[in-house]
């Protein structure tokens, strides 16, 4: 991805985080503070609504003062004046005081006067003698026992909810005794509702709690709190995105619900927060998109063309190979100091050009030509004049034993010695390069393949010539030659390498033998003591084999394994192999990695495959505390286990740089002890009886 789109990336990435944490603020923070606002509009409102009723109450309380406190309402409890009837109770009055129930009750409860109003029709109701009985049972309406008391609220007459207002009978004074009970009241009807309603400025609802029309606000009554003060008791509900509706519960005289209001609100303050919140969530956006437009055009006037120029140079400069070329950008920032400093290491390129030229065609380790080069003289070499041109591609046989033996730098070095008989084998104007790893290449042309094929016999014979015992030197080569025009270059390449593939199988198993024996015979001239050992070791490992009935076959596993067991040492350094005073416990851990060398060298040896595992494990105990794995009792292979005996006793009865031979009877005895923790307690004992053998028979 370019500077450019990910600068644009980065910026549209920046804004995108900075408008959705401003979504996420005004959604969930700012439009919170609107709906508490909301929940408090509707709250006030409900308050309101219930204030409107109560005041609807005390308003019949001042009414049913007017008509209590009354020296005529007075007398007429005593003398039941029929006047006081005909001339005050009158259907008028009833219709202007809206009154459904007027009622007088001197303190015998007798009912003095009763009365119940249709305001409806303004015609009277007959009043049966189950309602009067009901009346006079509800004590607290009907009995006073001062001149301050009064019951003001809301009952049921009828079944039906009702304002209602009782109060003492006093003389106009407002004094007593208390001569009896004046009880009004008018029916919470769709009137009251209304009045409530109009009060307000919203439409507000009375439910009977106890009818069917609330079952469907059941969820809402079972949440409503039932409080003493029935202000406080108000949940509110958001039917929709633009209706919202305030709820509470209003109790009678005694204290128990008997009314549900409810009241209907428009969401004018919810909307107007989700319009502010819309508005500035575009009006974020659009300033955003300006933003990101206008910091990215000035990015890429002030910051981006110039290192998209800086790039066009460059690579033109790498391109066309134009050192003496300088890069130009204008500005005093880190840019500019950054194209100075590409402008000094040309300075730098142009001082070792011809260093660098060199560098970028050879081979840093052999200092032949390089892969990059041989393809480049190649395509130019590759034409009808030039014919024929023969491709010549080698590779080094065991470069990976001698990697894993004595490690990459003798490797390195045998590559270099080989490089150096290929340059001075071949023609000046042939292209000797190494293609790769362990492979090189020659371009020869104007020469056959029967010339060539005399130039490789030469070559081989150097080889044999310079080898030395650790450093054997042997390729595989195949050649392919371009007779005429028609061919195909890539093809002749194909067929030399699948040529060199060819010999290298041929000769892969007699070049590892070779090493090998190289290997072994530098050993031999570091320890002189190794083919002693080696023979000693063979006669013994035979005759425990053959005591132990093994095949032919596996004991011919076991002769080669004592002889190649200690190859590996071949690795360690001359100062530790013959150290006459034991070892530090870096030089131990040296020494402890000498079979996984030979190990190494056995995997890709066909004639030491069968031995791989045993040469690997031929330092494992019993017990499970050898090395190099750590493996225990039968995990170790049988041959690993009869050489690590054989071994033992061999180094234990001759003498070693660091101490002295020990007896044959010294030996077996140590042999003993160590059964069942170094050694295989069942080979240990045959291997005793074995040498005991031997030992008596001379």
């Amino acid at each position: 991805m370019s500077i450019t789109k990910k600068t644009l990336l980065i910026i549209v990435s920046m804004f995108a985080v900075v408008i959705f944490l401003l979504f996420f603020y005004f959604r969930f923070f700012v439009l919170n503070d609107y709906l508490k606002l909301e929940e408090q509009y509707v709250t006030n409102y409900t308050e309101q609504s219930i204030k409107v009723l109560n005041n609807k109450i005390n308003s019949m309380l001042t009414t049913s003062r007017d008509w209590s406190s009354w020296d005529d309402t007075y007398y007429f409890i005593s003398d039941g004046n029929q006047d006081y009837i005909d001339s005050n109770l009158v259907d008028e009055n009833y219709s202007n005081l809206r009154l459904n129930f007027f009622a007088l009750i001197d303190n015998n409860k007798n009912i003095k006067y009763i009365r119940l109003f249709d305001l409806k029709n303004n015609t009277p109701i007959e009043v049966s003698d189950d309602f009067k009985t009901t009346l006079l049972n509800e004590k607290k309406l009907i009995h006073h026992d001062n001149e301050q008391s009064k019951v003001v609220g809301i009952t049921l007459l009828n079944d039906i909810p009702t304002l209602i207002v009782s109060v003492p009978i006093l003389k106009s004074d407002d004094q007593g005794p208390v001569n009896g009970t004046l009880i009004m009241g008018q029916y919470l009807d769709k009137e009251i509702s209304d009045f409530i309603s109009t009060s307000v400025g919203y439409p507000v609802n009375l439910y009977n709690i106890y009818e069917g029309d609330t079952k469907k606000y059941a969820k809402i009554l079972e949440n409503l709190t039932i409080s003493k003060d029935p202000i406080k008791n108000i949940e509110i509900q958001y039917l929709s995105n633009s209706q919202t509706s305030g709820y509470s519960i209003i109790k009678d005289i005694y204290g128990n619900p008997i009314l549900f209001l409810q009241i209907l609100l428009p969401r004018d303050i919810y909307q107007e927060g989700v319009k502010h919140t819309n508005e500035f969530y575009i009006f974020t956006v659009i300033i955003a998109f300006l933003s990101c437009l206008a910091i990215f055009i000035l990015l890429r006037k002030i910051v981006l063309s110039r290192i998209a120029n800086l790039n066009i140079q460059t690579i033109d400069i790498g391109e066309n190979r134009d050192f003496a070329k300088n890069i130009a950008v204008k500005g005093n920032d880190e840019i500019s100091k950054l194209t100075n400093s590409i402008n000094s290491m040309l300075g730098e390129i142009r001082k070792y050009e011809n260093e660098i030229k060199y560098l970028s065609f050879h081979d840093y380790l052999t200092g032949i030509y390089n892969r990059a080069f041989f393809e480049e003289e190649l395509c130019r070499l590759d034409t009808e004049r030039q014919l024929p041109i023969t491709i010549v591609i080698g590779d080094v046989n065991g470069l990976k034993i001698i990697n894993d033996v004595f490690g990459h730098e003798k490797g390195d070095e045998l590559l270099i010695k080989i490089a150096k008989i290929l340059k001075e084998s071949f023609r000046g104007e042939d292209i000797v390069a190494r293609w790769g790893g362990d492979e090189f290449t020659v371009i020869l042309p104007k020469i056959d393949l029967k010339d060539t094929l005399k130039i490789i016999s030469r070559i081989n014979k150097k080889f044999k010539k310079e080898s030395t015992k650790t450093l054997p030197l042997s390729v595989a080569f195949g050649l392919s030659t371009k007779v005429n025009s028609s061919q195909k270059i890539d093809r002749l390449i194909k067929t030399a390498e699948d040529k060199m593939y060819r010999h290298k199988m041929i000769e892969q198993k007699s070049a590892h033998s070779a090493i090998i024996s190289s290997l072994g015979k530098a050993l031999e001239e570091r320890d002189y003591e190794t083919e002693k050992h080696v023979k000693r070791m063979k006669e013994l490992a035979n005759k425990l084999g053959k005591e132990l009935k093994l095949s032919e076959e596996t004991l011919a596993e076991i002769i080669l394994l004592a002889a190649l067991h200690d190859i590996g040492k071949i690795s360690i350094t001359d100062s530790i192999i013959p150290k006459p005073i034991s070892l530090t416990r870096e030089e131990w851990q040296i020494i402890k990695r000498h079979p996984e060398v030979v190990y190494r060298i056995a995997e890709s040896s066909a004639e030491l495959a069968p031995i791989d595992k045993g040469i690997l494990y031929h330092h494992e105990w019993w017990d499970g505390k050898g090395y190099p794995k750590g493996l225990a009792g039968k995990k170790i292979p049988l041959i690993s286990r009869i050489i690590s005996i054989v071994d033992a006793f061999d180094a234990m009865t001759n003498d070693r740089p660091y101490r002295k031979a020990l007896s044959t009877e010294e030996a077996i005895s140590e042999i003993m002890r160590c059964a069942g923790s170094q050694f295989d307690p069942n080979l240990a004992a045959k291997f005793v009886k074995i040498i005991k053998t031997v030992q008596n028979n001379t």
